[in-house]
Formats: structure tokens, C-alpha cells, sequence
């Protein structure tokens, strides 16, 4: 029997959505292929694949016991979540770096997103592909929910460890954010036959609502810069957010998700994301890199929360 299984929680998304009521949480969604194209379902509809996690136990792995794991680990991570983001005086946690507990749950949440995702899915089959007959419809499905949830229990807890290990940066954007059916964004790494090399070595970014993100900076910037080299803080004043839209743009499988009443730059003037997406698994077209230099807010400031609803002018151009 087929379900309807999630690959971004919907936990996640409801952050990025609005409350109707009685009728639930909903947000703006786009195809990455045409951003032009908006509509707004609810939650419950999107980042979802029929069939997505089954497989069969006598090859060791359940689907439902996979889709048990996922749903521990979302709500091991939703008190971080919510400390990160509900304060209700200040738009960048005051709390930094996290309690213990959190700081290790959340790890594993992006791990598990990082992971479950329709486009590292489309990776593993195209290193599949590479040196054996394609198969045919439906046994190739089953092959490949196979080998993917084998790879997803086999690399969460290392892809977990290396973001514990990484420095993080909270930050809030004067742009509006988006999100995507791949929200945690590897980059100049996203595709990386070492996931978690890649991990360890590149800067990673993670939207958490439509003004806040985590940026876990890679070796390059620890290098460049001592404060890098533990957790700290970040305000990326007027457009300078735009290159995260861009790199969530990038990577996005199919859609990208973002709140009605937090439209990003890019789409509010209906003109594609800068740049270039990132070629599809396996390709060999070359993606684009991505440099980023930002200073960090000295420990002893934060931002008041009315920065979350005070918006950058969009950019006439």
C-alpha cells in the first residue's frame, strides 16, 4: 500500500506559512523551473511523494519504522526550533549558543533533511545508474526506495556529528526568505559523492523562517577568521540576503516555498533568481560556486523582533 510521505516536515513548513482559519496552515509555492508560476496549497500538500519511503522488511528495512525515525527525530527538534525563533522581544536568539540538548537535536534534524530529500535520491540513483542496466517501472522504484533508505540510516549519525561539530551562525535577513523541497543547501558541495566530507568542509545554510537562517561556516572561513571558529551572530542589512534565495533557488528538486506576506525580492518583481540552478545529479554541467564574507554582530548585541515585519525596498532594476 502507498502513502503520501513527506521529505520536508511539515512542522518546518509551517513556519514559512500562514494560519487560515479552520482551514489550516498555508504557504506560497513556485516550481524552480518557473517562479512565475505561484500558488498557494496547504502544507499538508506539498514536498510530499506517494510512496516515497516504502520498502519491504525482508531486506532489513520498514518503511514505517523509517518513517517513525523521521517523525522522532522532528519532534526531539521542535523545542529548538522554538527557542531559536519565539522570542518575543528580540528577532535573533538571545540564547547563543543553544542549550545542550538543543544543539545536539538539531543535528540530527538536519541530518535527516540533508538526507531524505527527493534530490539526494536522484544522486544515489544516478551513481546507481552509472555502471548498471536501468530497470524498468516499478522495480526500479523499489530499488531505489531500497537503496536510499539503507543510505539514509547508514549516514545520518556521521552527517549528524559533523554540523554538531561545525561553528553556528544565527542570522536574520532584511530580504524575505525562501524555502525549498531542499532546504538544507551544501554549498559548492550539495551533490558531493562524500556527503559528509562536504559537510564538514563547505559552508551550509538552512532557512528557518521567512527573515531567520543557520549558516554553518566552512573550513575556508574558520580559516579566514577566528570568530568563525565558534558560535555567533549575523544581520545581512538590506539585499545582501539575496544570494541565500539564490543558493536555496539553486538546489530546489521541484518547488520553492516561501510565506504570502513575505514575498522574496526575486519573485516580488516576477523576474527569475540571479545565477544559475545547480545542474541535475549526475550531469555533467558545472554548478555555480558560491564566496561568502559577512562580519559577525558582537556578542553583546541582538535585534529587536520588529526587524522581522520591517522589509527591504525592492529593487526597481
Amino acid at each position: 500500500m502507498s502513502t503520501n510521505d513527506h521529505t520536508v516536515p511539515q512542522a518546518y513548513l509551517k513556519r514559512f506559512a500562514e494560519l487560515r482559519a479552520g482551514k489550516g496552515y498555508y504557504v506560497t509555492a513556485a516550481p524552480a523551473n518557473d517562479l512565475t508560476r505561484e500558488f498557494t496549497p496547504n502544507v499538508r500538500n506539498v514536498a510530499a511523494v506517494r510512496g516515497f519511503y516504502w520498502a519491504s522488511r525482508p531486506d532489513g528495512v520498514d518503511h514505517h519504522e523509517v518513517e517513525v525515525l523521521l517523525q522522532k527525530i522532528e519532534d526531539a527538534a521542535l523545542p529548538a526550533f522554538r527557542l531559536m525563533l519565539d522570542d518575543r522581544d528580540y528577532a535573533l536568539p538571545t540564547r547563543w549558543p543553544l542549550p545542550e540538548g538543543h544543539r545536539v537535536a538539531m543535528p540530527w534534524w538536519m541530518a535527516a533533511q540533508v538526507l531524505r530529500t527527493t534530490r539526494q535520491r536522484a544522486r544515489l540513483e544516478a551513481l546507481r545508474n552509472a555502471d548498471q542496466l536501468a530497470a524498468p517501472g516499478s522495480v526500479g522504484r523499489y530499488g531505489a526506495n531500497h537503496a536510499h533508505l539503507h543510505y539514509m540510516l547508514r549516514q545520518m549519525g556521521a552527517i549528524a556529528q559533523r554540523i554538531y561539530e561545525k561553528p553556528w551562525c544565527a542570522g536574520l535577513s532584511d530580504v524575505c526568505l525562501l524555502t525549498s523541497d531542499v532546504p538544507v543547501v551544501i554549498l559548492n558541495g550539495q551533490d558531493d559523492p562524500d556527503q559528509e566530507f562536504a559537510m564538514w568542509f563547505d559552508d551550509v545554510f538552512l532557512p528557518l523562517d521567512p527573515h531567520r537562517f543557520l549558516l554553518l561556516p566552512g573550513q575556508m572561513l574558520q580559516k579566514d577568521d577566528w570568530r568563525k571558529r565558534v558560535d555567533h551572530r549575523l544581520k545581512l542589512d538590506g539585499g545582501l540576503g539575496l544570494f541565500l534565495n539564490d543558493a536555496q533557488w539553486a538546489a530546489a528538486s521541484r518547488q520553492v516555498f516561501f510565506h504570502p506576506d513575505h514575498s522574496p525580492l526575486a519573485l516580488d518583481t516576477k523576474q527569475p533568481a540571479r545565477g544559475q540552478r545547480l545542474p541535475p545529479p549526475g550531469a555533467a554541467d558545472q554548478p555555480p560556486r558560491y564566496v561568502i564574507e559577512y562580519g559577525v554582530l558582537p556578542g553583546d548585541l541582538s535585534v529587536s523582533r520588529r526587524w522581522l515585519i520591517e522589509h527591504a525596498v525592492p529593487d526597481p532594476s
